[in-house]
């Protein structure tokens, strides 16, 4: 009896999981004149005589109701300490912001790592508070400037190999369930990934592939080779690309971020697996929100230590945007 009420209770905790992620999902698509654009970053910190340091997650907010005026940021959501790993992901799940993996703080000579930490951190927009709290459950293992992307209700986070240390490797985090499952590793190495989502299907090279590999997330068995994409060669935009559906399923426009403010446009052929250039588009710099470090800028301190908050040298990480970074700071928006 006993263990059939555990399953009972463990079916409505995942059928209440579900509706949440559902209704954050339908959140997000009640009214499009209401957006917010959220703006992540890891700031980099020591002390004045560099003999420690530390790290910040920021999140900052900007209202995209009036796309006629200049964008203005008002921070939200922030964390510091010493413990925060640099080098992460930080992609959407549902109404959350999740800050997942990157390099655990080590010594001189290397600051951050070089070993991979296991640790997510995640903010809930929902959340009037907008804390950044531990994730309860942790990643198999550690990785070095991952893509972090949503599909299909799912997180997915994926580093290939780095400078020859074991952070090659790809996880998906199931929200209904509540833990992560290892996914095939990608099959080459070079750190600064770039990829492409249609359909089920994830399409990813880096700066030292040879051709674009493609993974069918429906059955994530193996990766396999499209030599079809970009002539043989890797995508020659950053990050991750925004791929929107057109009438004909079969045919997808990318968007993908190039060198400073331009926007690579590309038509992409699922059937035929290609990709073709099409058009370029630049930023407008004069709209685009300015940059400021965050207004709190050290880890919390006992009141013995207060002292130490006069001595903290700020060096923040300046934004990077949506399929223009090849790590967090990350951009997005929410309604």
């Amino acid at each position: 009896m006993t263990k059939i009420w555990l399953n009972k209770r463990d079916e409505e905790e995942e059928e209440e999981e579900a509706a949440k992620i559902e209704r954050g999902i339908s959140a997000m698509k009640i009214d499009g004149n209401s957006k917010t654009l959220y703006i992540c970053s890891f700031e980099q910190n020591q002390t004045m005589d560099k003999s420690r340091n530390w790290g910040a997650y920021a999140v900052r907010a900007a209202d995209l109701s009036n796309l006629n005026t200049k964008l203005e940021l008002r921070q939200v959501g922030y964390r510091a300490g010493e413990d925060l790993p640099p080098n992460g992901g930080c992609g959407v799940l549902g109404s959350r912001i999740v800050f997942a993996s990157g390099l655990i703080p080590g010594v001189s000579p290397w600051p951050w790592g070089p070993e991979g930490s296991t640790r997510a951190y995640v903010m809930d927009t929902n959340d009037p508070k907008h804390e950044i709290v531990d994730m309860d459950a942790s990643l198999h293992e550690g990785k070095n400037l991952p893509l972090t992307m949503e599909v299909g209700g799912k997180l997915y986070v994926l580093s290939a190999k780095w400078y020859g240390l074991p952070l090659n490797s790809f996880e998906v985090f199931d929200p209904v369930r509540r833990k992560w499952s290892l996914l095939p590793e990608f099959p080459n190495c070079g750190h600064f990934l770039s990829c492409a989502i249609a359909g089920t299907k994830l399409f990813v090279s880096n700066e030292k592939s040879p051709t674009v590999y493609c993974l069918d997330l429906a059955h994530p068995t193996q990766w396999r080779r499209v030599p079809s994409m970009c002539g043989g060669g890797p995508f020659s935009f950053s990050g991750k690309a925004l791929v929107l559906d057109t009438e004909h399923h079969d045919k997808k426009i990318v968007f993908g971020g190039g060198q400073g403010s331009r926007v690579l446009v590309y038509l992409m052929s699922l059937n035929e697996e290609t990709i073709t250039p099409i058009h370029e588009l630049k930023l407008p710099a004069d709209q685009l929100p300015p940059w400021e470090p965050s207004r709190l800028t050290s880890p919390r301190v006992s009141t013995s230590n207060s002292s130490l908050l006069t001595s903290w040298n700020t060096v923040p990480t300046p934004p990077l945007f949506l399929s223009l970074a090849h790590s967090v700071p990350f951009c997005f928006s929410y309604s």
